[in-house]
């Protein structure tokens, strides 16, 4: 499978959008689930 270039710009938006206060991976998955939860209602 390849490798997919890492996009800068989309991982500075992921920081400041989803994981701007995530202190630990519990904290960025709680952070992707309430963003996720947010765009599909």
């Amino acid at each position: 499978m390849a490798r997919i270039e890492e996009d800068k710009e989309r991982e500075e938006r992921i920081r400041m959008e989803i994981a701007v206060d995530a202190c630990n991976e519990e904290e960025m998955a709680m952070g992707w689930y309430y963003y996720l939860e947010d765009k599909i209602r």
